[in-house]
């Protein structure tokens, strides 16, 4: 007993702090929708700003008009009173019809328009569902009444079961037209119940289904059981009416009975399209199942000729009236009416009954232009006397050989006229049009399209260019064979010429290798000398630089001898910046290297004379210039290289010094092997003012 009364203590004092907290939460949240007109009255805009900068929750206080739960989720209806919205939960809820609930959430648009996404609820006590809103197709197909518990009374046009991407299936009940659709979703059915032209009541949730933006694409009615779509009588025999009683028609689309009419079928597209005729009019009929597959399998109970009768719902179609929602009643065995003979293109849009052509049978001919294909059917592009039209025929009809492009044919066909937006707003009448052929026996060929058609031409034109280009072919591996012995002839001519060239090569060799490489040794050796007593460390650094220099020198007379064209081991940059940093030091003088551009690849005979080029300017400013600092500059282009070697020494007259014939060969070497490379060389000095030597040195022809 003792424990019986603690329990009950216990979930008292739960009870009261859960209501506590719920009502503090609540207070402290302070919502800013309390009401489901408040929430509606804001802009999109307005509450995706607020949920994304995680606004304060919605708290509603009402009654569900509808609820579905699943083991992923639950979503109810709420309305208090002010309106409704759709609630979603992450878990299923024992929600029942009428129960009042509280519920806390943030706004969000789904393909179900404005939804709550409920962070919790609680159920306050029993309620009862509103008085439903009393409204008709028209005025639930607007919108305003989105959320509402409404009711309608309107004959049912389509009977369909949605099951793919529904879980579970549900029965879908259309009421509206193609255009302004209705929809009453009903997941608790009896199959068999509805059949189309019955009268219905039905009550239940407005909702509008919308696109990714929360745009309404179309209305449903959310019933939550058969029970809410009650049958106000049966449906009626269809009323009988002519063609032109359809076509003539000016009642509500929404309201419009179904009528039954007969004709004579001269056109039939399986899954999209009926045609019949009576007299001198015609009139579209569109299936009753929308699933084109499904009509392949069952296609129209009739064939091309047989005199049908159709039932289905008035509603406007592209131009004039058509049949939607359609089925055949009925068929018997007629005859074909006959063909509207027109001379040109141009007479399809003559006379006063033009609006009544729409849909007849005609008979015209035309040049056919092109053959292409098209969303499962076949296009044929036609002109006459300057104006063009299309013929279409269903894709699985092969044509035959003898319809090809040039051919003059004869075409029996549905006209179908066709409005461009200006014709369809200001009611003109329309100035193009499409032929819908029924059959391939209606394509007849009246003069068959001449030999050289341009396909042939073609074949011409490019077994002419297959031999034109063999020609080509020849003459090309012809003339690459005396290149060749052409190269061939050059190069010998180019290997004596060498020869005769090396002993004055040689001789310069010597003279910028050795003698430079020397040079710099004995100045190291000289600086090791005066450093020898009172830095002895510094006098064996130059003392083994001098040494290096040797071993390099011996180096580069070997290559100089043997192999000026080998590739180089680095790049031109890097020897350059070895040399100058070897050079750094020597007479106190600071040797700096600069390079700008990209350094491509350079040849051996480049290279070799580069390095060269380089030390004998730097060992000429050293002996020669006194220089506290020299620089070097190197500017790599696309084909060409430039070096320049500038000190700051005390410059000369380059008028007066000494040449090689006072035995000095140092500029004149320098100019020699710049010539020899098809470069520039120049050099700038005045006495006082430093001295300034530059190379261009060409890459093409000097690999």
């Amino acid at each position: 007993m003792r424990r019986a009364v603690r329990c009950a203590v216990a979930l008292l004092l739960a009870g009261v702090v859960f209501v506590v907290g719920w009502v503090g939460s609540a207070n402290a949240e302070e919502p800013r929708c309390r009401s489901v007109d408040q929430l509606r009255r804001m802009t999109r805009g307005q509450l995706l700003e607020w949920k994304a900068e995680g606004g304060d929750p919605v708290f509603l206080d009402g009654v569900v008009t509808y609820v579905r739960a699943e083991e992923k989720g639950c979503n109810f209806n709420l309305d208090d009173g002010t309106g409704g919205v759709m609630v979603y939960l992450k878990k299923g809820k024992l929600l029942r019809l009428g129960q009042r609930v509280q519920v806390a959430g943030h706004p969000d648009f789904t393909r179900h328009g404005l939804s709550l996404k409920g962070i919790r609820w609680e159920a306050v006590g029993e309620g009862k569902l509103p008085e439903p809103t009393r409204s008709t197709v028209a005025e639930l197909a607007g919108g305003e009444l989105e959320g509402r518990y409404v009711e309608l009374e309107a004959s049912v046009r389509r009977v369909r079961f949605e099951k793919r991407y529904v879980s579970p299936p549900r029965l879908a009940l259309d009421l509206g037209t193609e255009t302004r659709p209705v929809h009453v979703w009903i997941t608790d059915y009896e199959e068999g119940r509805y059949v189309p032209g019955m009268l219905v009541r039905v009550r239940g949730v407005c909702l509008r289904w919308g696109n990714a933006r929360g745009q309404g694409l179309s209305t449903v009615v959310l019933a939550n059981h058969s029970g809410e779509v009650t049958e106000i009588s049966g449906a009626p025999e269809p009323v009988e009416m002519t063609i032109r009683d359809v076509q003539e028609w000016l009642g509500v689309e929404s309201s419009a009975p179904r009528v039954a009419c007969g004709g004579v079928v001269t056109l039939l597209r399986p899954g999209e399209l009926l045609v019949i005729q009576d007299g001198d009019r015609a009139l579209r009929c569109r299936p009753l199942q929308p699933d084109p597959a499904a009509l392949q399998r069952a296609p129209w109970k009739c064939a091309l000729g047989d005199r049908v009768r159709v039932a289905g719902f008035p509603a406007m179609g592209a131009y004039t009236m058509e049949l939607e929602y359609a089925e055949v009643l009925d068929a018997s065995p007629g005859e074909m009416p006959a063909a509207e003979r027109f001379g040109h293109v141009a007479d399809i849009f003559s006379g006063k009954d033009v609006v009544d052509r729409d849909g007849r049978r005609v008979e015209l001919d035309g040049l056919l232009n092109s053959i292409r294909s098209r969303a499962g059917e076949t296009v044929l592009e036609l002109g006459d006397e300057g104006r063009t039209f299309e013929a279409t025929i269903p894709g699985d009809i092969k044509l035959p050989g003898s319809i090809r492009v040039g051919a003059k044919l004869r075409l029996d066909g549905v006209c179908s006229l066709l409005l461009t937006p200006l014709e369809q707003r200001f009611g003109l009448q329309p100035t193009e049009f499409r032929l819908l052929v029924p059959a391939l026996g209606a394509l007849q060929v009246t003069r068959g399209a001449p030999w050289w058609t341009n396909t042939r031409l073609v074949y011409a034109g490019s077994a002419s260019g297959v031999v034109a280009v063999l020609a080509v072919w020849w003459a090309a591996v012809l003339k690459r064979k005396n290149r060749e012995m052409q190269r061939l002839m050059q190069a010998r001519v180019r290997a004596e010429q060498i020869l005769e060239k090396d002993r004055a090569r040689m001789a310069g060799e010597l003279h910028d290798t050795l003698q430079q490489t020397l040079l710099a040794a004995g100045l190291q050796l000289s600086a090791a000398e005066r450093l020898f007593n009172a830095k002895p460390e510094d006098a064996a650094g130059a003392v083994q630089l001098a040494n290096r220099l040797l071993i390099r020198g011996r180096e580069e007379m070997r290559e100089a001898v043997w192999a000026l064209n080998r590739e180089p081991s680095s790049g031109l940059g890097a020897a350059l910046e070895r040399i100058c940093r070897e050079a750094t030091g020597v007479e106190g003088t600071q040797v700096r290297f600069e390079e700008e551009g990209r350094e491509i690849r350079i040849g051996a005979v480049v290279f070799s004379n580069g390095v060269r080029l380089v030390r004998e300017a730097l060992s000429n400013a050293l002996r020669h210039s006194g220089a506290r600092e020299i620089r070097v500059r190197l500017v790599c282009g696309a084909d060409e290289i430039a070096i320049e070697v500038h000190d700051d020494g005390k410059g000369f007259d380059p008028q007066a010094c000494a040449g090689a014939e006072g035995g000095h060969f140092g500029i004149t070497g320098m100019q020699e092997r710049v010539a020899r490379l098809q470069g520039e060389f120049s050099m700038e000095s005045l006495p006082g003012a430093g001295t300034r030597v530059r190379f261009r040195i060409p890459l093409e022809g000097n690999e």
